[in-house]
């Protein structure tokens, strides 16, 4: 049902049926979350360089690189505590197959689902460590039978600002290069032994 770059994962998410925010001033609040969230997300997926730059100094950059990814390490344990602290407090939709691009979500659900066409906010957590999820307003194009009480969900976001879409636009790029580059990795390795 979606165009364009996307990937698959487990990621917590929930639809919130209702009207979309159409005030101005809730409709920028929104946008300005989902912003800050979408910024939070990819100063949180930085990575550092593996290796130092080749060429002068690296018997300085060792070292160097070596306390950042110790000073990294410990933000992220701080990180992954304050997440379960945000989390106990909130109430966390469990994690579920999702299919996430910058112009829409599908993601399978079982029970009562959203009729085609409503209309709401779908709040998706693209990084479960970050207890902030993205409020998309979105409409449901498609709600297709996978299984005995299943169904896949599909949404088309509505009404999201040029930022908040190119923010998303570079998770997605960032997660489906990471699972094609992991999918490659476990392809020249063969499957495991056993399998």
């Amino acid at each position: 049902m979606q165009h364009g770059l996307s990937y698959e994962d487990h990621l917590p998410v929930r639809w919130v049926a209702g009207p979309v925010p159409e005030a101005e001033g809730t409709r920028t609040r929104l946008e300005e979350e989902n912003e800050q969230a979408l910024r939070a997300l990819a100063l949180l997926e930085e990575r550092l360089p593996e290796r130092p730059a080749e060429g002068g100094g690296e018997e300085h950059a060792q070292p160097a690189a070596q306390e950042l990814a110790r000073v990294e390490a410990k933000l992220n344990l701080i990180l992954a505590l304050v997440g379960q602290l945000v989390a106990r407090d909130r109430a966390v939709p469990p994690a579920r197959p999702v299919r996430l691009g910058a112009d829409g979500l599908s993601w399978e659900a079982e029970g009562p689902v959203p009729a085609p066409g409503e209309r709401g906010l779908v709040e998706v957590y693209p990084v479960p460590r970050w207890p902030q999820p993205l409020r998309l307003p979105a409409r449901v194009v498609a709600v297709e039978p996978v299984g005995e009480g299943r169904h896949r969900v599909c949404v088309h976001y509505e009404a999201m600002g040029e930022t908040a879409r190119e923010a998303l636009e570079k998770l997605v790029f960032r997660h489906h290069r990471r699972s094609v580059a992991r999918a490659r990795h476990l392809a020249q390795e063969g499957p495991p032994e056993g399998a």
